[in-house]
């Protein structure tokens, strides 16, 4: 971590990720979208696995048991996260509501960007009134690059294998109860459970909206109205301005470019003539 140069606008290097695997429907081409447009607009980097070759055999995109490719979000988060001082994994059915707030000013007010909380996750609830459990949601996480945080992915990856985590390997709620096992066996100071959850990512999250626990028709009318507006609100004015414009210059162009057709054709007839 200390070779590593700071970011473009911040002393921080940052990337957000994604994983669509390939049965995850439409709704993730939006999301994947709206996350870009946050990374870019925050120089960030952005990256988006589709169909890793790296990951464990038992955690290969399987149609049939799609959900044991939750656990290659530690493999995944581990990849890249030696190229940076935080990483920020999000799932395909969540997206950062509030473009203006920064991954920095989330650690400065959570925690004054504590270095020994190593992993960011918020409480696993849906929104201000419901929680499904007293342990994480890994639908975003935010991660620090430390000697330790290595140590304690590489003990996430290899759990499932474990009697710690072995119960979870096929079960709901496999990755996050997992992590959850490991805080409370472990790693309680280096993970840090954020509350209330709606700091971090809900349904009604201020800064992530994530939706879990709905309907791929939900989230793909949700994200899709969500990301039309956004393209209306942000590209049509100045898409239509743009399009006006070389409309505008072509014809111009062509009118001019006729002229001078006409005016070769009257001199060469002028000329022919003598």
């Amino acid at each position: 971590m200390s070779n590593l140069k700071p970011g473009c606008k911040s002393p921080l290097r940052i990337c957000i990720g994604m994983i669509n695997s390939p049965g995850i429907p439409k709704y993730a081409q939006y999301t994947t979208m709206l996350n870009y447009m946050y990374a870019t607009k925050h120089s960030y980097d952005f990256v988006v696995n589709r169909c890793p070759d790296d990951t464990d055999i038992d955690w290969k995109w399987d149609a049939k048991n799609e959900y044991v490719s939750v656990w290659y979000k530690p493999e995944f988060i581990k990849k890249y996260l030696k190229y940076y001082h935080f990483f920020v994994f999000i799932d395909s059915d969540a997206y950062f509501k509030d473009m203006d707030k920064t991954v920095e000013s989330f650690l400065q007010n959570e925690d004054n960007n504590n270095p020994e909380t190593l992993i960011y996750v918020a409480k696993d609830c849906k929104d201000k009134e419901i929680c499904w459990t007293s342990g994480p949601n890994t639908g975003v996480i935010i991660v620090r690059n430390t000697p330790k945080t290595f140590e304690l992915l590489d003990e996430w990856i290899n759990a499932p294998k474990t009697d710690l985590c072995k119960f979870w390997k096929y079960r709901h709620t496999r990755e996050q109860g997992c992590l959850w096992e490991l805080h409370n066996s472990k790693f309680s100071k280096e993970i840090r459970i954020v509350e209330p959850a709606y700091k971090l990512g809900t349904h009604d999250g201020d800064w992530v909206v994530h939706l879990a626990a709905t309907s791929g028709e939900y989230r793909e009318k949700y994200f899709g109205d969500l990301f039309r507006n956004f393209s209306s609100e942000n590209f049509s004015d100045e898409t239509s301005i743009n399009i006006s414009y070389t409309t505008t210059t072509l014809y111009n162009t062509l009118i001019i470019l006729l002229f001078i057709a006409i005016i070769c054709i009257a001199l060469i007839t002028i000329i022919c003539k003598q």
